[in-house]
């Protein structure tokens, strides 16, 4: 999951936040999501059930960012390998 404490990116100026830095709002909840898509049933409830406490209302497409990041890393990341089928079939019907 992102960081979501200030850590070296911000004093060094860098722009990036992979991992160091303040994610985009809904990147941990995206992660959640295109990893459950292995089990469909989870994927669907996550979807579909309001997430606790106040905060904005959810963008269908969001995970979208999250899901390409995945198709990207497959070829060096076992678990990634595994989600690809799961995340195009997923995309495929947005």
């Amino acid at each position: 999951m992102a960081e979501q404490r200030p850590g070296w990116c911000r004093r060094t100026r860098a722009a990036a936040w992979e991992g160091w830095d303040r994610a985009p709002h809904g990147y941990d909840a995206a992660t959640l999501y295109a990893y459950a898509l292995l089990t469909p049933a989870t994927a669907a409830r996550i979807r579909t059930e309001p997430a606790p406490g106040p905060g904005p209302a959810r963008d269908p497409h969001r995970p979208t960012d999250r899901l390409a990041q995945i198709l990207q890393a497959q070829d060096r990341v076992d678990f990634y390998a595994e989600l690809a089928s799961p995340v195009r079939e997923h995309l495929a019907h947005l």
